[in-house]
């Protein structure tokens, strides 16, 4: 009995054998080429190996060319057409053969899914110099994840923003800070950024001087420059996104978000 089944083995072996022996382009219906090995004919499926890296790929024979159908029945495949073949475009010595794909492409016209959070990590509390003084220190953890399952996420770029009220003149705000940062994401996967801690001494009940904290900004654009991700510390600062993102560090801007020029 076992020597049976070996002999039935090595049939099999050599009968594929026999198939791939011939290394030819074959072309697909919309004219992208791959150049391998027949494998195996089987009913409707056929299997091809890849000459470049040996992959194997089993698809329907009617999605190759008529003469690469006709080539298939030869070996023992049943083409059934649901649709008169369609000859190749442009097919010429100078083309750029495209390899069929095995399993389908990601959807690359929806959305990309961004997750972002900010975790804002601050102190507050009183200076040793005087009884109304104060200092804060303010910086953040970020995450942004890619919460594609297929498809990554390349080139991307990431600002993180952190604005302060000027007590002296409270229709008045100043940048505290501004970070950028690369974001390039496998799919499902996060990347954290810790921005630096930045420093501030004011005075919010005396003498009403310097500058307190109050909101922050995070948007992630991808390669195009396109928005994907928004998060800020409140819904206006969130509309007001585009605007906030054209000031630099240290710059000062009115309540209608205009660039406040600060003489020298």
């Amino acid at each position: 009995m076992k020597s049976s089944l070996f002999v039935l083995g090595v049939w099999v072996v050599c009968g594929l054998a026999s198939l791939s022996a011939e290394v030819r382009t074959f072309i697909d219906q919309n004219g992208r080429s791959l150049q391998g090995e027949l494998v195996s004919a089987n009913g409707e499926l056929v299997t091809i190996k890849r000459s470049s890296d040996g992959l194997v790929f089993t698809v329907k024979a009617s999605n190759f060319s008529k003469t690469d159908q006709d080539y298939f029945v030869s070996k023992g495949a049943v083409v059934k057409l649901t649709q008169p073949p369609v000859a190749p475009a442009n097919l010429g010595t100078s083309a750029t053969p495209k390899a069929i794909a095995s399993t389908p492409a990601a959807n690359t016209s929806s959305p990309m899914r961004i997750e972002a959070k900010v975790y804002p990590n601050k102190s507050d509390r009183p200076t040793n110099n005087a009884y109304d003084e104060r200092t804060a220190r303010v910086g953040f953890r970020v995450d942004i994840r890619n919460g594609e399952q297929q498809r990554p996420f390349s080139g991307g770029k990431a600002t993180m923003m952190a604005f302060a009220k000027n007590l002296e003149d409270n229709q008045e705000s100043k940048v505290i800070s501004r970070e950028e940062f690369d974001v390039t994401l496998e799919p499902l996967k996060t990347l954290t950024h810790d921005t630096k801690e930045v420093k501030l001494t004011y005075d919010n009940i005396a003498y009403k001087y310097g500058f307190k904290y109050y909101g922050y900004l995070l948007v992630v654009k991808d390669s195009t420059g396109k928005t994907v991700a928004t998060v800020g510390s409140s819904g206006t600062i969130e509309k007001s996104a585009e605007d906030l993102l054209k000031f630099a560090a240290e710059d000062m801007f009115d309540k209608n978000n205009k660039k406040i020029e600060v003489a020298q």
